[in-house]
């Protein structure tokens, strides 16, 4: 949480330099200031999908025992209250942002400079497709699928943790439709990044 807090602080103070501050007066500061807000708002997205797993795992601990008269209990449910609908959020506006991308690539040839402008007016968010095969919408769905596997495992740990042998198996599961989804689709455009992940989620199977 520290993390997240901690960039996103960063960013919010980035967007309100570049907008309020610098924006006809000195266009080169905007410059750097906008590419620094870009990278940090990716870094962001990426981070916070990295810690969805966990915030699902904790949110389900935390509903479970909840105390309402001790003053950090309610903070901790608000936090993971506002988290999980962040989370959500983020899930929806992924969906909608790449369904749009691949509306604008079939008009492509009509109009090449569509999704160009596209792509540069959401440049801040650029890390859901720039290091991903653009062919269909599934590769595309690697962070969502990626996501919900995580996502899953943590339902999984925090629910039904009195049946550890069921839970293995589940586990287990998600390691093989993951690594068949990887060997089947390639989502990456890197072989690097793709071998990559497909060393990772034979280990996680290994250690599973």
């Amino acid at each position: 949480l520290g993390i997240i807090v901690f960039v996103t602080v960063l960013w919010l103070l980035l967007k309100g330099f570049e907008h309020f501050l610098f924006p006809k007066k000195n266009p080169q500061i905007t410059s750097i200031l906008r590419k620094a807000r870009v990278l940090v708002q990716n870094f962001l997205i990426t981070a916070l999908y990295g810690v969805y797993g966990d915030l699902v795992m904790f949110s389900i601990i935390e509903y479970r025992s909840m105390v309402f008269g001790w003053n950090l209990s309610i903070l901790s449910f608000l936090v993971s209250t506002i988290l999980l609908i962040a989370m959500l959020g983020s899930f929806l506006y992924q969906i909608k942002l790449l369904k749009t991308y691949q509306q604008l690539k079939k008009q492509n040839s009509s109009n090449p400079d569509l999704l160009e402008q596209f792509t540069k007016s959401h440049e801040g968010s650029q890390v859901y497709w720039k290091d991903f095969k653009d062919y269909s919408l599934i590769p595309q769905f690697f962070l969502i699928f990626l996501s919900g596997r995580d996502l899953l495992f943590s339902l999984i740990l925090a629910t039904m943790f009195k049946h550890p042998l069921v839970q293995a198996i589940l586990v287990m599961i998600l390691n093989c439709l993951m690594i068949a989804y990887l060997l089947m689709k390639k989502p990456f455009e890197s072989n690097i990044d793709f071998g990559q992940q497909l060393v990772f989620e034979l280990i996680g199977f290994v250690v599973n």
